[in-house]
């Protein structure tokens, strides 16, 4: 489980620097207007930004999952069978509010004509629930790395 924790933030880091890439980029942009080859760099960043964090969010939820199902296994101890309560409460959160975040950008890219005036609204749902889903992700993992480290300390009792 240490391990599975680790691989995760390394993810993370990889996703947050290619954040950090698309922010950056349009202010490198603006002093060559110029020159087309940045704009095409910022739009490559920006949609392997896109799609590795959702790449990020699936496989952190499915290592949530393999971990509830670990936890309700009769090989681990049992005061870290306590923790799987916590775990999937997380793995459940996490999963519906991404679920809706998906919702509702699908929503707006095909019932844009109908619901317009509410399509700004919409993406700040996206960025908020965003940064919630990834703070709940941190925790998560952090508490599985914990869990990860706790049971190793009583198997070598």
């Amino acid at each position: 489980l240490g391990r599975l924790s680790k691989g995760y933030f390394f993810r993370l880091w990889f996703m947050l620097g290619g954040i950090v890439l698309t922010v950056v980029l349009p202010f490198v942009m603006a002093n060559n207007r110029g020159n087309n080859g940045f704009l095409n760099i910022w739009i490559l960043t920006f949609f392997y930004t896109i799609f590795y964090a959702l790449f990020v969010y699936g496989w952190g939820l499915a290592k949530q999952w393999y971990v509830v199902k670990l936890l309700s296994t009769n090989s681990v101890p049992e005061s870290v069978k306590q923790l799987r309560p916590t775990v999937l409460l997380m793995f459940t959160l996490t999963s519906l509010i991404g679920g809706s975040i998906g919702i509702a950008m699908a929503s707006i890219f095909i019932l844009y004509p109908i619901i317009g005036p509410v399509a700004t609204g919409l993406v700040w749902y996206g960025f908020i629930a965003g940064v919630l889903v990834l703070v709940m992700h941190v925790v998560a993992f952090v508490q599985i790395g914990t869990i990860g480290k706790s049971a190793t300390a009583e198997a070598k009792k």
